[in-house]
């Protein structure tokens, strides 16, 4: 118990007084960030469910949460739900396929042609370089 009391004498008295005269914990700091993170999901899942109900969207355009959610699970509970996350997945992986090879083809035919070079770098200050190709 001394050798507490010791290394808190030993302590830099500019700690000391710091320690002394912080102000006292906020409720958050209390609380955590933790739960600060749950309340503004929260937050974000009640706004989605009031604004889909006030009637300012259609619910086309943007159904309630409550509603996606009993969608999710009757598609669960009838074996739907895997064959349109099959679907799904095979139409975001299948467009992903073609932007990556369209991009890697104009790439490659900016690099290796000059009038296309020249055309995609207009705006660039190499400007100079193009009228000299």
């Amino acid at each position: 118990m001394a050798r507490v009391d010791l290394a808190r004498a030993a302590e830099d008295p500019a700690d000391t007084i710091a320690r002394l005269m912080a102000p006292p914990a906020r409720w958050r700091d209390r609380l955590g960030w933790g739960a600060l993170r749950w309340v503004s999901v929260v937050a974000l899942i009640a706004a989605w469910e009031l604004f889909a109900r006030s009637g300012a969207v259609t619910p086309f355009v943007l159904p309630a949460l409550s509603d996606v959610l009993l969608r999710i699970w009757s598609d669960a509970v009838f074996g739907d739900l895997w064959l349109n996350t099959a679907v799904t997945l095979y139409r975001a992986l299948t467009g992903f396929l073609i932007a990556t090879v369209a991009g890697i083809a104009l790439g490659m035919a900016i690099h290796r042609v000059a009038a296309i070079r020249c055309r995609a770098s207009v705006r660039s200050a190499n400007t100079s370089i193009c009228m000299a190709l």
